[in-house]
């Protein structure tokens, strides 16, 4: 049996004293102890529990975690006063912007929803968490840091924040910036749009080693950056991504990118070396212009689409290799008995364009001599490869009608041995003087109405000067490779 003292109010300790009773060998025993508890809150029979309506602001910026405690009320049975507890958290499930957070309260549950905040300032940079990727990208910075006075010169962005790897520089991020050092993690796989666009000041950047992805405009207008180190492992530059990066020497594409985007290194003046590898597929619209101090630059034979007017402008040239002349692999491949094309992508001056300037001599090409477009072509450019690089590649394009036209500063032209057609006209007035064959194959000759004029054996043509007198003598013709 027992008895208890107590007070009765809730929070009060109370004292049960307990008596046992027993027999043994005919004789009775009796024995007592004293325990000691606390009267607790409950609701009375029946009470309805009262969940607060809402715990927004109360989760830190990237896991949801709660800073502090929902609260519930009830009427408590053994003091009649109506109580506010503290839940029990049971659990939280995430959505790309929300915490589902589900609460209990003396037995019973209650689900709130709670926008996840997921911005931080370090005083320097603004970070953002994406719990999708589970990472953190700089999405900002702080307004200073753009100021005329701003007096740091270095940024070093942080491989971790809050134990989250740092994986982003989102769209804008650092655009117009003061800094004139940046160095990044080897955590960073992207580099957003416009991320350091025109920060002026800067002159030295050091890429992650884990970059895939170059977004466009990244670097544009960033005129004192020197060369830049492209890691392995990127696979694309983006349209004006060193847009006016006029500081920039040389610039090595690693193999992997498969994509050099429109106006990429436009205005880069001081470019003079560009490597260029064989994993490219497309090279995008006016992608080197204004790279007046290339003097060479070579496309491998894969390259499937090349941009209009990829070279404009880039008067100090005076060799390229391409591996077609014309915009696309498709449209330059030959077919059919006559495969003469009528667009003017396939003519040289389309890599070349119609602006006007010094070092740049005017061309008339077009599809005959009543349809003509004056291109401005890079008056040293004296030699043309197409096709040469990477022969092993299996394809077939033509030289097709003013190719060459009118060209008089190329001297020498190398033709690849997937070279399989040159149609009519393609080196009418030009100053071919040399012409080199690759093909191992016969050219058949045919004239306009598709007689047949014989056939020419490359291999048997090695002297280049009377290859070329051979084909401006023979300027109205077809040669063909089946």
């Amino acid at each position: 049996s027992y008895t208890i003292d107590s007070t009765g109010e809730c929070g009060s300790d109370e004292t049960i004293h307990y008596t046992a009773v027993f027999t043994y060998d005919g004789k009775e025993y009796k024995e007592t102890k004293d325990a000691t508890r606390t009267i607790q809150h409950e609701p009375a029979p029946n009470a309805e529990i009262t969940f607060q309506t809402s715990i927004e602001d109360k989760i830190d910026f990237y896991s949801g975690a709660l800073s502090g405690s929902p609260k519930a009320t009830y009427i408590c049975k053994n003091c009649g006063e109506t109580i506010e507890e503290s839940c029990i958290v049971e659990g939280k499930e995430f959505s790309s912007d929300l915490v589902t957070y589900t609460v209990s309260c003396q037995g019973e549950q209650h689900q709130y929803e709670v926008a996840l905040q997921k911005a931080f300032d370090d005083g320097t940079m603004r970070f953002t968490y994406d719990h999708d990727t589970d990472s953190i990208s700089v999405s900002g910075f702080v307004e200073a840091s753009t100021d005329a006075t701003y007096t740091e010169t270095s940024l070093n962005i942080p491989a971790k924040v809050f134990g989250k790897n740092v994986t982003k520089i989102a769209d804008s991020a650092l655009q117009s910036t003061k800094y004139k050092i940046i160095s990044m993690p080897n955590t960073i796989t992207e580099i957003g749009d416009y991320a350091f666009f025109y920060c002026g000041q800067l002159t030295t950047i050091t890429l992650s080693s884990g970059l895939t992805s170059l977004g466009e405009a990244a670097f544009e207008g960033c005129s004192l950056l020197g060369n830049v180190t492209l890691p392995e492992g990127l696979t694309a530059i983006g349209n004006n991504a060193f847009y006016y990066c006029e500081a920039i020497e040389e610039i090595a594409i690693p193999e992997g990118v498969t994509t050099i985007g429109a106006y990429a290194f436009c205005g880069c003046s001081s470019l003079t070396s560009v490597s260029i590898p064989t994993s490219i597929r497309t090279v995008g619209e006016s992608a080197f212009k204004d790279c007046t101090g290339l003097t060479s630059i070579e496309l491998d034979a894969a390259v499937q689409s090349i941009g209009q007017g990829f070279l404009e402008g880039c008067k100090s040239l005076v060799s390229i290799n391409v591996p077609f002349i014309g915009d696309t692999s498709t449209n330059a491949t030959p077919s059919g008995y006559n495969p003469e094309k009528t667009s003017e992508n396939f003519v040289l001056g389309y890599f070349f364009g119609t602006t006007s300037g010094s070092g740049l001599t005017a061309v008339q090409q077009g599809l005959d001599s009543t349809s003509l477009t004056t291109y401005y072509i890079p008056s040293g450019l004296t030699e043309i490869y197409v096709g040469t690089k990477n022969t092993s590649y299996s394809r077939k394009a033509g030289i097709y009608y003013g190719a060459f036209m009118n060209c008089s500063m190329v001297q020498t032209v190398h033709l690849g041995p997937y070279i399989t057609a040159i149609t009519s006209d393609a080196f009418t007035g030009s100053g071919v003087t040399k012409l080199y064959f690759m093909a191992t194959d016969t050219y058949q000759v045919y004239d306009s109405n598709g007689n047949s004029k014989g056939s020419y054996n490359p291999e048997a043509l090695e002297d280049a000067s009377t290859n070329a007198t051979t084909m401006k003598a023979n300027a109205g013709y077809l040669w063909r490779i089946y």
